[in-house]
């Protein structure tokens, strides 16, 4: 008997609360009040940052355009490049937040920043410094910190002006670049460490881009690294010292290094790096510190112009 009134009281206060919970998931079906639908977002790429001759901010984006067919099956609007179809607008402000206001007036669509793949910045606003303009970037939570940052040769305009065959957007070349150039390319999180530390200092990949009409041959490229001391870009690693700053960096990915033998003719051989790891080690030596570096690697031939059978041991190692 006590069962079976605990059983039905159970069932009588189910039955009271089943219209709540009715309710309540009911309410949990309206949607986001502040929403916006995918067609009405200006959905950014890349964006690119500079200094201006007077002194302001001009910030550059590029935006992936829907494709529109006609009638006879060719697409319209937009600016076409390589296999894609983007837009790039510029403004220019007193800050990068004012320089997006000015852009927004005059784009038809919200600017939004969640599918951000990669930042350029200009060498006249690297060297003046930008992490104050970071700080724009860092407040908006729809930009991901894992956003590739970069550092162009000369104008940011000049990169986006420049033609790009083999990739659909801007963005895809540089992340396409820094995927096939280093081993773990620096984000946008890492950068902010490294500039807020005690040294603020940090290495950034330095695009060359062609010049148009100057007689300037070969695609845009990373050509080395930037350099940033207390903030502020101070010089450049190319030619030799960008394969040699990977080395220390652990940052090498697949590159091929040639070496010269002594006694034989011809004499190199072509070894791909397929792992190394770079040690910095410290030493105090008659008063004065030094700092060694010691590379451990993993090594592949790709190939022998000497008449030595490399498989044997006596010449794999050497003093």
């Amino acid at each position: 008997m006590r069962n079976r009134k605990r059983r039905s009281a159970i069932g009588l206060v189910i039955q009271r609360l089943l219209p709540f919970a009715a309710c309540a998931a009911f309410l949990s079906l309206t949607g986001c009040w502040d929403g916006e639908e995918v067609n009405g977002l200006a959905i950014v790429t890349s964006a690119g940052f500079d200094r201006t001759e007077d002194g302001a901010v001009e910030l550059t984006l590029e935006i992936a355009a829907p494709k529109q067919e006609e009638s006879g099956g060719k697409s319209s609007g937009g600016k076409q490049q390589g296999g894609g179809q983007t837009l790039i607008r510029s403004a220019a402000g007193e800050t990068v937040g004012d320089a997006v206001n000015k852009l927004q007036t005059m784009l038809p669509r919200t600017i939004y920043w969640g599918q951000l793949e990669v930042l350029i910045f200009g060498e006249a606003l690297a060297k003046d410094g930008f992490r104050e303009q970071l700080d724009y970037l860092l407040r908006d939570n729809e930009v991901r910190l894992r956003v590739l940052p970069f550092i162009t040769r000369g104008k940011v305009r000049d990169f986006f002006n420049s033609p790009y065959l083999l990739e659909q957007t801007k963005a895809d070349l540089l992340e396409g670049e820094a995927v096939r150039a280093f081993n773990k390319p620096l984000t946008l999180n890492k950068l902010v460490q490294r500039l807020n530390g005690e040294e603020e200092t940090a290495i950034l990949p330095y695009i060359d881009v062609p010049e148009q009409g100057g007689g300037g041959t070969g695609d845009t490229h990373i050509k080395g690294y930037a350099v940033f001391n207390r903030g502020r870009m101070v010089g450049t690693l190319t030619g030799d010292l960008f394969p040699g700053t990977k080395w220390v960096n652990n940052q090498l990915k697949r590159d091929v290094e040639t070496i010269e033998l002594e006694g034989t003719s011809p004499s190199r051989i072509s070894l791909m790096v397929i792992a190394s790891d770079a040690r910095l080690v410290p030493s105090r030596k008659e008063g004065e510190w030094q700092m060694g570096i010691r590379i451990s690697s993993e090594l592949s031939i790709v190939q022998n112009t000497t008449r030595l059978v490399v498989s044997e041991p006596k010449h794999i190692q050497r003093d």
